[in-house]
């Protein structure tokens, strides 16, 4: 679980001493004036994001970013429906495990982020600039984008504006990005009033079944096209699996919560090759 004093303490410390300024330094000092109004500790905590002895600044910047930006997608049409609430409150509780103190964190940063006078743009090229080398904190940030702007089964269409702003500034192609959206879209078991996304050990089904109808989703999975040979759709396989393979994301010392989604996606590359391989017969 997050370690909750330890995403405000340890963020501040880390923008300062890497004189990291930018749109997210207002959100900070926002949300920890809130913080110290309300009377909530933003002393160092032990264990999860924010943790010393576990994380690094980094991992703060990426829950400020997310919650900013998510923040900002909510409001994009000009009001916070009760289904993008749920869709964040579910989000928070079932994907991140986040205890009651630091969902309250996450609300603050959320609900600050709505009335900040930077732009969705701004916060993502900062957040793009940290994290453009880790891909797996992209998707996350994506999905988790995508999820909000889904939760009306309607995207209006300043949220689709912001999506593309995403999707363009985080330079993620288009094939992870239908992969994504598909999830989530109207008719999809993923989709309707802030529904999570299970993954298949959870639900009892496989990713590859949502899929099955359309093979393309499954190309679109491992980034390449039903048009791309052989040896190009096995190369993109692997390049997958290096991203999202359980040993290689426990190996980089990565939050537990996020750990979760990496294994999830690692089972939605893997069934997906195993359709491929099945059309293709390789």
């Amino acid at each position: 679980m997050f370690g909750f004093g330890g995403i405000i303490g340890g963020f501040l410390g880390f923008l300062l001493g890497s004189f990291v300024g930018g749109p997210l330094f207002g959100i900070i000092g926002a949300v920890i004036g809130s913080s110290l109004g309300r009377g909530l500790s933003i002393t160092q905590s032990r264990g999860g994001f924010g943790s010393q002895s576990q994380t690094t600044g980094a991992d703060n910047l990426f829950f400020v970013s997310l919650f900013s930006m998510l923040g900002k997608m909510a409001k994009a049409d000009g009001q916070v429906s009760d289904s993008e609430m749920n869709t964040v409150k579910q989000f928070m509780t079932r994907d991140l495990n986040l205890d009651p103190m630091l969902q309250a964190q996450a609300m603050n940063i959320f609900n600050n982020a709505q009335t900040s006078p930077e732009s969705f743009e701004q916060y993502a090229q900062q957040f793009y600039m940290r994290f453009r080398n880790r891909p797996q904190f992209i998707q996350l940030m994506v999905d988790a984008l995508v999820r909000v702007a889904y939760a009306d089964n309607k995207v209006h269409p300043a949220e689709q504006h912001l999506l593309e702003s995403a999707v363009r500034i985080f330079r993620v192609t288009s094939y992870t990005y239908e992969s994504i959206k598909n999830r989530y879209s109207s008719g999809s078991r993923y989709s309707g009033g802030g529904s999570s996304y299970q993954s298949s050990s959870s639900s009892g089904s496989s990713y590859s079944s949502s899929y099955s109808s359309n093979s393309n989703l499954n190309y679109a999975i491992l980034d390449c096209t039903s048009s791309s040979s052989d040896s190009e759709v096995k190369k993109a396989y692997r390049k997958k699996v290096s991203e999202f393979h359980p040993d290689k994301i426990a190996a980089k010392g990565l939050p537990a919560e996020f750990t979760k989604f990496a294994n999830d996606k690692f089972r939605e590359i893997q069934e997906a090759y195993e359709e491929i391989k099945k059309v293709r017969k390789f």
